[in-house]
């Protein structure tokens, strides 16, 4: 598996044979983004999300606004490629 995390991440499945197919998706900034459309939500980088998630890591369950966007965005990402 390849994955480039850029304006999009792309996930890349490679075998013996070569390129096998794979998925694209919103980056992380344009996912966080999307957010800022919500009322009274606020915008986030992804190096909030970054540092954010070593730290949270190990609770999946959000406790605040802050904490529901941040690991909604990680674990989407986490989810789709672990089940690849």
């Amino acid at each position: 598996m390849l994955i480039d995390a850029g304006t999009f991440i792309t996930i890349d499945i490679i075998s013996s044979n070569g390129l096998e197919g794979g998925l694209v998706l919103p980056g992380f900034n344009l996912m966080l983004k999307t957010y800022q459309d919500g009322h009274l939500l606020n915008d986030f980088t992804v190096d909030e999300l970054t540092s954010f998630m070593e730290l949270k890591e190990d609770d999946p369950i959000a406790h605040s606004t802050k904490e529901a966007i941040l690991k909604g965005v990680y674990q989407m990402v986490s989810s789709t490629i672990s089940r690849l």
